[in-house]
């Protein structure tokens, strides 16, 4: 199983970004599934030996606080030969859980490679998307942002075929606070 260590984007961020999907002009855009911020490419993990002590490992880490994300504008950037667009985000301590992350794969056996960078949520997959389109639709909306959001857990995916950058599936949260966390169904 090939696994990525990333935040899940939170509700109000996802349907900022689900809304902005909308206005996507053709189909050559092909929008990603899930919206998720990769942090560390954990890779191929496939002995139960080195998955058990990752999951005990990533259980056990822990920041002071929770993690404010906020987004900065867009980018395009290139994954898998492909090219993303992807929605830029600032996070205070993010660097910080990625470096534990890190380590605490490689206390498990795995090799990851250096970390994602820009720091970016990928909305869609435009390498067959018409360029004057893609910088059309950046100009456009290079300024609308959503609220800046808190995050209290990171998740690990699995990726598909390929290692395909945009079909992430959700295999397990952690939390790496300790922090009052509310719970939206009450509020």
């Amino acid at each position: 199983m090939f696994l990525i260590a990333g935040l899940a984007i939170p509700p109000g961020m996802t349907q900022f970004f689900r809304t902005l999907q909308g206005f996507f002009p053709s189909k050559t855009w092909r929008p990603a599934p899930t919206l998720a911020l990769p942090l560390v490419t954990l890779g191929q993990v496939v002995s139960p030996t080195a998955m058990e002590e990752l999951d005990h490992g990533l259980l056990a880490l822990r920041l002071r606080q929770p993690i404010r994300l906020r987004h900065t504008g867009f980018t395009l950037v290139e994954r898998q030969r492909r090219i993303l667009l992807a929605a830029l985000v600032q996070g205070s301590e993010t660097d910080h859980l990625s470096v534990k992350i890190r380590a605490t794969a490689r206390r498990a056996g795995l090799t990851p490679p250096p970390p994602y960078t820009p720091l970016a949520v990928p909305l869609a997959d435009v390498a067959t998307a018409p360029v004057e389109e893609v910088n059309h639709w950046l100009s456009i909306h290079y300024a609308t942002c959503p609220d800046q959001e808190e995050l209290y857990e990171f998740t690990v995916f699995s990726s598909g075929k390929n290692h395909d950058p945009l079909s992430l599936e959700k295999e397990a949260d952690y939390p790496f606070t300790n922090c009052f966390r509310p719970d939206p169904e009450l509020l």
